[in-house]
């Protein structure tokens, strides 16, 4: 077998190498078969293949070389249309091309859970068999990930409780914004509610490019991993980037430190100058300014971070 990206890229197979047997003492010839009968590895018909190809097949045979095609993981009759030809080094928009990742998704078809972002630190075996593995889950930075805003999600579904019990159903929700764990959290269990409360995002930190499409993608990602999948877009995500961040994230604003010492002032209530003190000057822009409407009621998620006041 010669190529390169074609060998690794459009669903070419091959046999194993006999030294695999010769010289580690490895024999999964029965493994192989029964791989080979699963997937129905085989040559596409002569009718699929690509015309250049076929043209290097006839040549090749006329000058007296033994030339066979290659075996595949393509099932052509799975697919309605088979056109991948050279659109197949992209993935398998036509769905001929067999997919290690299918046996993730029949996996969790039956009911298995798929964990991701882990870590395998060892791998324990019995008579040369591996029975199990052991490993740690990772949380990327600021808990972005489904299993970090699971936090948010039951306080979207208690808020939302609260807001009905009050009467103050179409409600604002104005909370703090740094790697989006509390947006995409709350946004997720408010349409999981079916909540007609408002949410609105205040960016603290101008951290990320794409901020709206990549918290769109992580309140879908809660939903289907709840059992409801729901669809958010960018145009879905309410957040106000850059506006009220001041000079960085974890530099306290002007007007973060002001809104800090009003809210202390009038109600006794303790704001922190990274997160909530300039989601809180935020809120009260808006509302001074009458972005918020007038009169409408208007909840302020307190996320916390008020030790940062001592230090």
């Amino acid at each position: 077998m010669v190529g390169g990206a074609t060998s690794m890229y459009c669903g070419c197979a091959a046999p194993p190498p006999d030294w695999l047997k010769t010289r580690y003492g490895i024999d999964i010839d029965a493994e192989v078969a029964e791989t080979v009968a699963e997937l129905a590895i085989a040559p596409l018909p002569a009718e699929l293949r690509g015309r250049a190809s076929t043209r290097i097949a006839e040549a090749t045979c006329a000058l007296g070389y033994n030339w066979q095609p290659q075996i595949k993981f393509f099932r052509p009759e799975r697919s309605r249309h088979f056109d991948c030809g050279a659109h197949c080094m992209l993935g398998y928009r036509c769905g001929a091309k067999w997919n290690a990742a299918e046996y993730a998704d029949e996996a969790v078809a039956v009911g298995a859970v798929l964990q991701t972002q882990a870590r395998v630190t060892r791998v324990l075996t019995e008579n040369r068999h591996v029975t199990d593995v052991e490993g740690r889950i990772g949380i990327p930075i600021g808990g972005h990930s489904w299993r970090g805003c699971l936090g948010y999600v039951r306080a979207a579904l208690e808020l939302d409780e609260q807001a009905r019990e009050r009467g103050l159903h179409n409600a604002w929700v104005i909370v703090a914004v740094g790697t989006g764990v509390a947006l995409a959290g709350l946004m997720a269990g408010l349409a999981l509610s079916n909540s007609p409360l408002r949410l609105i995002g205040i960016d603290v930190g101008k951290l990320w490019k794409g901020f709206p499409d990549s918290i769109a993608r992580l309140a879908a990602d809660i939903c289907t991993r709840l059992g409801e999948p729901h669809v958010f877009s960018a145009a879905n995500v309410q957040l106000i980037e850059s506006v009220y961040v001041g000079e960085r994230y974890g530099a306290p604003s002007a007007e973060g430190l002001a809104a800090i010492k009003r809210l202390a002032r009038l109600e006794g209530i303790i704001l922190d100058p990274i997160y909530t003190g300039k989601a809180f000057a935020g809120l009260l822009d808006l509302v001074e300014s009458g972005k918020l409407g007038r009169n409408e009621p208007v909840i302020f998620l307190h996320t916390g971070g008020t030790p940062v006041i001592f230090l």
